[in-house]
């Protein structure tokens, strides 16, 4: 499970980096204090609340609106970054599209640890 938090988290930092970095000219320590706090808040929202009893679909909207608001409300706490709405938009799509494969391997791992302890 650690695994695939780790694939989870460095999903996040490239594409808030690279993205970031192209359209708003975002500095690597902005990229980073970004992609945790997107990351932190995906986990805890879509990861363990909605994806176990919604499903997939439901947790990639979860996660694309989390993103959204994360990389779009960072402006309001560092107001020098200047991330634009459409800027937000890609960044949480592009996630969500990585996050829509990687939640199946989160279900597996998760029914696997819980079909080991019993």
């Amino acid at each position: 499970m650690l695994r695939l938090l780790l694939i989870k988290y460095i999903i996040f930092l490239v594409v808030i980096w690279i993205v970031l970095d192209q359209l708003t000219f975002i500095m690597p320590a902005e990229a980073l204090l970004i992609a945790t706090a997107a990351a932190i808040a995906s986990y805890l929202l879509s990861d363990l609340a909605v994806l176990p009893t919604w499903g997939n679909a439901a947790a990639s909207a979860a996660d694309f609106f989390t993103v959204w608001a994360v990389v779009w409300g960072s402006q309001l706490l560092w107001r020098i970054l200047n991330i634009g709405l459409p800027d937000a938009i890609v960044c949480a799509a592009l996630i969500t599209a990585a996050e829509w494969f990687l939640h199946p391997l989160i279900l597996l791992r998760r029914a696997g640890a819980v079909r080991s302890r019993t």
